[in-house]
């Protein structure tokens, strides 16, 4: 957990500071890899997390991304397909924080297996190192029922991107 607030407080640092004078505007469309971990509160454990991403803004500040997603520990593993609009803010300079929500399916393999529908929200930070490439540093929540239960996941990833 201390690598996280490190992480974390250096991703802020870096925002401060600034790297590249870049950005995000309309007609751009985006590539982002992510991995860390995910909290489960049913029974409360942690496992790895992934997540590939490609987005096009529709907008200066209003990206639309698709998202494969997965997770797996020792004894399951769940993969999923996500829709996530984003808002982006400051889009003209090098740190770009943005907010938005989520909504697909996840395939879930463990014990049972079943597919369920899965909605969210996220908020995360994007910070241009080079005019078309980035690190990203995102929390997301995400919550779906599996046998009349309803389950939450937070998760809390660092990835890297670049516009295509």
């Amino acid at each position: 957990m201390k690598k996280l607030i490190f992480v974390l407080a250096v991703c802020m640092a870096l925002g401060i500071a600034g790297f590249a004078s870049a950005g995000t505007q309309k007609g751009d469309t985006t590539l982002v890899g992510s991995a860390g971990y995910r909290n489960y509160t049913t029974p409360e454990y942690w496992d790895i997390y992934a997540q590939i991403g490609i987005g096009h803004f529709l907008t200066d500040q209003f990206q639309l991304e698709a998202t494969l997603a997965g997770s797996w520990d020792e004894d399951s593993s769940m993969y999923g397909v996500l829709l996530r609009p984003n808002y982006h803010f400051a889009t003209q300079t090098s740190f770009v924080p943005y907010v938005g929500v989520s909504a697909g399916g996840y395939f879930l393999k463990g014990d049972f297996d079943e597919t369920v529908f899965s909605y969210g929200a996220q908020i995360g930070v994007k910070q241009f190192f080079r005019e078309n490439a980035f690190m990203q540093v995102e929390c997301n929540w995400q919550r779906y029922e599996v046998e009349s239960e309803s389950e939450d996941l937070l998760q809390i990833v660092l990835g890297f991107g670049f516009e295509i």
